[in-house]
């Protein structure tokens, strides 16, 4: 699919939300979407379908509407200048923990790639523990 049919699916699916809820998705789309918007895949087509396709899949399972803003922004703190707390502020503090808890460690802070993706990994089960729609994110990435 290219981004205009997921786009056409993805707001059409929305409907399933109130009004306020669809803003609110809305606005996260947007969000990434401007993040997003210099970035390409490997196959060339825009990152923007990445984040979208997450949520698309969480749609299918008709999960609450802060883990779809979640879906959407997933990425959002590992590829740009934004940070959790600037997601807590523009939505709320449990899009930002589920971002956070599917956010991969900066590589800065380890020696080896293996060192980075070992403490993702923990960072991801201890974020699980406290709240299954972290690992919803993760396995619908």
């Amino acid at each position: 699919m290219d981004l205009v049919e997921i786009e056409k699916r993805f707001f059409n699916l929305l409907k399933m939300y109130s009004l306020e809820e669809q803003k609110s998705i809305k606005k996260a789309y947007e969000v990434a979407f401007m993040m997003h918007r210099m970035q390409r895949r490997k196959s060339s087509e825009p990152y923007i379908i990445h984040p979208l396709s997450v949520a698309l899949i969480l749609l299918d399972f008709k999960v609450d509407s802060d883990t779809i803003k979640a879906g959407l922004l997933h990425d959002v703190v590992e590829d740009s200048a934004i940070s959790v707390f600037q997601i807590e502020k523009m939505f709320n503090p449990d899009v930002a923990f589920l971002v956070d808890g599917v956010s991969k460690l900066p590589k800065e802070l380890f020696l080896s790639k293996k060192e980075q993706k070992d403490a993702t990994i923990r960072k991801l089960v201890s974020y699980f523990q406290k709240d299954f729609r972290v690992i919803a994110i993760k396995l619908a990435d």
